[in-house]
């Protein structure tokens, strides 16, 4: 009994032991460090440029934070998943004409891409009422009730009326101001970097991969050739293809005009013109003669140059947001409203795969009148979305003078000059001071 007792005994202080071990780590100073390639975190996935605060590291492993709903997620996540965030002085220069709340996250993306450049779009508009009409005009496919302003269903199965608060978090630039999504801003001409070998690559694993059988050519021939002809970009050309056509569609498989049900088959690739349902966009290509996927591709190409691109809709954003103009909510590309989103994480998808994303390029990011200091995700559960390293988002301060409280390398970069040191706050610190040493 005694003998067992001991074994007993033995067993609990090294399995506390063992605990102890694990969760012990080494201290550092607290800095921020950004995800680079998707990663499990706590049993969930941080995306490819997410921030999180590192405070300790045991062996090849960091242990960091961030929050989530205003709770404190904290666990080790691998040293090769992630890079140290480094202030760069020269780079302010760049986002200067850029509000407060926008340059912390242009500060991440350019630790990622320095290549990528930004240039501020004035709209003029008043978020609010901005997001108000968008609102009005924009669907979305769940049931979720926070994302949704009714269960009602307006297109197919799935589709019902987005929330007012769902309208302004997919609205607001700042929260497309991620690695994964800031694509959705990169201006649409022609680029001659993008090669034949990124379109294939882009269209693996999806119903246009191979060769196209009634033209038997290649999918992506079909795309580098109308991009190259119309001036407008093969990736735009390819991400909206596998967005609208996802499963097989019916603008790929083709279909009947309404007046004519025995007649031939038309194809629009990218649903031009399918306003309220599929239906509507084969009649579209119907009235255009589209019978062959080689002429959906190639003129529906045209189209979107002469219809959105060459109007000022040169981005993904302002495809579904038509602020360019003054006048939003009468030229807008599609109804749904996360499509900016999910088409930009099809395009970063592409440009990795053929190391395409370190290719200088040029996004262009709108600017309202009004903005609220944060716009949260509907579900404030979802770390996908909600994951921050601010423990309450919805804050603003300047830096000067509550810099002395707060945590350098988190919430503050000091840099150092002969006669004095130069505060720039981080987060929703906002703002820079001079200290005179």
């Amino acid at each position: 009994m005694k003998k067992i007792s001991i074994i007993k005994i033995v067993c609990v202080l090294a399995l506390l032991l063992g605990v102890h071990q694990c969760t012990s780590y080494k201290e550092l100073a607290p800095h921020i460090f950004l995800v680079k390639e998707n990663t499990s975190f706590l049993n969930q996935t941080l995306t490819i440029g997410q921030p999180l605060v590192v405070e300790g590291q045991r062996g090849s492993r960091y242990y960091g934070y961030l929050y989530v709903n205003g709770e404190k997620k904290e666990g080790y996540i691998s040293s090769r998943n992630v890079i140290a965030y480094v202030f760069d002085e020269s780079f302010e220069k760049e986002i200067t004409s850029f509000p407060d709340s926008y340059k912390q996250l242009l500060r991440f993306l350019h630790v990622l891409y320095p290549e990528w450049n930004y240039v501020p779009l004035s709209t003029s508009l008043d978020f609010n009422d901005t997001a108000s009409i968008f609102q009005s005009k924009s669907l979305i496919d769940t049931n979720d009730s926070s994302m949704i302003a009714s269960p009602d269903i307006i297109e197919g199965q799935t589709w019902c009326r987005v929330s007012l608060n769902a309208a302004r978090y997919f609205l607001d630039p700042r929260n497309g101001l991620d690695t994964y999504h800031a694509l959705m801003f990169e201006k649409l001409t022609y680029n001659p970097s993008e090669t034949l070998q990124e379109g294939k690559r882009m269209l693996e694993g999806t119903e246009m991969s191979g060769i196209e059988p009634q033209s038997k050519k290649d999918w992506a021939e079909l795309y580098r050739h109308s991009a190259e002809v119309n001036n407008i970009s093969m990736s735009l050309l390819i991400t909206r293809a596998i967005q609208e056509q996802t499963g097989g569609g019916l603008g790929l498989r083709g279909g009947h005009a309404r007046n004519n049900p025995q007649g031939p088959l038309f194809y629009n690739i990218y649903n031009i013109g399918a306003n309220s349902s599929d239906q509507d966009g084969i009649d579209f290509a119907a009235s255009r003669n589209w019978d062959t996927r080689e002429k959906a591709i190639l003129y529906g190409s045209k189209y979107l140059l002469n219809n959105y691109v060459t109007k000022g809709q040169d981005s993904l954003y302002l495809q579904k947001f038509d602020v360019h103009n003054h006048n939003p909510g009468h030229h807008y590309y599609m109804s749904n409203i996360r499509a900016p989103y999910s088409e930009a994480k099809n395009m970063l998808r592409g440009y990795k795969s053929n190391n395409m994303d370190h290719v200088k390029r040029i996004l262009e990011i709108p600017l309202y009148t009004n903005m609220p200091v944060y716009n949260a995700y509907p579900i404030s559960t979802d770390i996908n979305y909600s994951g921050t390293i601010m423990k309450n988002p919805y804050c603003e301060y300047q830096i000067e003078n509550t810099y002395k409280n707060l945590t350098e390398n988190v919430d503050y970069i000091s840099i150092n000059h002969k006669t004095y040191t130069h505060i720039v706050g981080l987060n929703n610190y906002y703002g820079s001071c001079d200290i005179p040493k």
